[in-house]
């Protein structure tokens, strides 16, 4: 199926929190059988020569997803020009986008603000202890199954404007 959104999680380096969510809103893009979504990561101060840390993969790992370290990815304006959706670990990172790319601010969202949680932000486990990405991943999970269903209705709407 041709892909038809595009969302692209944003967080400082790259190495962390959003790879964890991209791997973690594939998942659950999967396991709800909703296609033509394409999920990418990138960040704010990632260098590209950083990879994903241990304690990532493995707190993905122990959540029953699997993912492979990969090289961060420096945010650029060709991946926020084809994001349908760019969603940011925090609100600095969403005002440093705004400043950035004006143009890309009204598809800029904190995560919990665009799934309606009550989280403010996602804590960066950067450093700390294996449970603290644990429950980083724990964290993400919860958005991306807010997310989904959010996502299936603009798909929906799509759709049906065809």
């Amino acid at each position: 199926m041709k892909q038809v959104f595009s969302i692209l999680f944003v967080c400082s380096g790259n190495t962390c929190r959003s790879p964890m969510a991209e791997a973690l809103m594939k998942a659950e893009l999967a396991a709800r059988g909703l296609a033509g979504v394409r999920v990418a990561s990138a960040g704010v101060s990632a260098d590209g020569s950083s990879v994903t840390t241990r304690s990532a993969l493995a707190a993905l790992a122990e959540l029953g997803v699997k993912a492979r370290s990969r090289k961060s990815r420096p945010l650029a304006e060709r991946d926020l020009a084809e994001a349908d959706l760019v969603l940011t670990m925090t609100d600095l990172q969403k005002q440093r986008i705004a400043l950035d790319y004006p143009w890309a601010r009204a598809k800029t969202f904190v995560v919990p603000e665009f799934s309606g949680s009550r989280r403010a932000e996602i804590s960066d486990p950067i450093g700390g202890a294996d449970r603290e990405y644990v429950r980083c991943a724990l964290a993400l999970r919860a958005e991306a199954r807010k997310i989904v269903p959010k996502l299936g209705g603009i798909l929906r709407k799509r759709r049906d404007a065809r």
